[in-house]
């Protein structure tokens, strides 16, 4: 499980147009609705999985422990849907190019991104992992936002809340969208913007949608910039 995905040949060439014709346009939807587990542990830079806590320690707290790589060593438990920002991505690594999301932040959002811990990816990508979004605009500084990361299959709540959330809106395209998630991306909420503003970094890179906490509703990178009056 904890190794690099292959695709079929077709995939790989034919992959990204799929994604960009039949997936993109479902994330510029703004669906409201008025609605309705398990632990990951990793053990390092060699993309292990265990079903056993590494340790107990949350990766928010000021004692979680990370890797020469910039990997999280220790235990990810999924947060609450009331507490979070939840996004259901098609993409299966963990990859966070701090490169591409700062990128990705000025062209779309005209913010400044910084990614911490630093990550490297030597060889494959971790199954869980954690990380920290510093924000940033022409005003100054925004905030800081909390994001951990699973497989998919870790996050029962999550996707049954976003089934019944998709179910309240009638589908309006993220029916289709479900079926292909593969990993879960979490962003504690907080006081500032800076929570949604990191979702929404995030689904512009991932084509995924944003479960708002508490499975209120469900939507893409247009519903996001809506709601940060964008």
């Amino acid at each position: 499980m904890g190794g690099t995905p292959h695709a079929s040949p077709y995939l790989q060439q034919y992959g990204h147009i799929y994604c960009y014709i039949f997936i993109w346009p479902y994330l510029w939807i703004d669906g409201s609705t008025t609605q309705a587990a398990g632990a990951c542990s990793t053990t390092g830079s060699r993309n292990a999985l265990s079903f056993e806590a590494v340790n107990q320690r949350s990766p928010h707290e000021t004692s979680a422990r990370f890797d020469d790589n910039g990997w999280l060593v220790g235990r990810v438990d999924p947060l609450p849907v009331a507490g979070a920002w939840t996004l259901l991505s098609p993409e299966r690594s963990s990859r966070l190019d701090p490169e591409r999301l700062a990128h990705q932040a000025r062209r779309f959002f005209a913010v400044e991104l910084a990614v911490a811990p630093d990550k490297r990816y030597p060889e494959g990508w971790p199954v869980c992992d954690a990380a920290t979004f510093t924000l940033a605009n022409d005003r100054g500084p925004i905030g800081a936002a909390e994001i951990i990361t699973f497989p998919a299959d870790r996050a029962a709540e999550a996707m049954t809340a976003a089934r019944a959330a998709v179910a309240a809106m009638g589908g309006a395209g993220f029916d289709a969208l479900l079926p292909r998630t593969t990993r879960i991306w979490q962003i504690r909420t907080g006081d500032t913007s800076a929570p949604l503003l990191a979702a929404a970094i995030l689904a512009s890179l991932f084509l995924a949608p944003i479960l708002d906490p508490g499975a209120r509703a469900i939507f893409g990178i247009k519903g996001a910039r809506t709601r940060l009056a964008l």
